[in-house]
């Protein structure tokens, strides 16, 4: 696991990590923002947002080498207060 810590808040950080997955050859395929799904609830907690990332062309390598290995696809970065 690599952590880091940066100067912006989850959301700038979110965005710019949207914008470099999609100027990527990478697919987005989930975006999960626990914040805003508590707050549905009436709950507040701090920011916390899940990105899920896959390259296409490598998970189709992985799968043709062990399809048991697709748990690992796709990337999980969790960005969080």
């Amino acid at each position: 696991m690599i952590s880091q810590r940066l100067s912006i808040d989850v959301d700038a950080a979110v965005r710019l990590l949207m914008e470099g997955i999609a100027a990527a050859p990478l697919a987005l395929v989930s975006h999960i923002n626990g914040q805003a799904n508590a707050a549905k609830r009436g709950l507040r907690v701090p920011a916390d947002q899940i990105l899920e990332v896959f390259r296409p062309d490598l998970a189709v390598r992985v799968w043709a080498a062990d399809k048991r290995a697709g748990i690992d696809i796709p990337l999980r970065i969790h960005v969080y207060d």
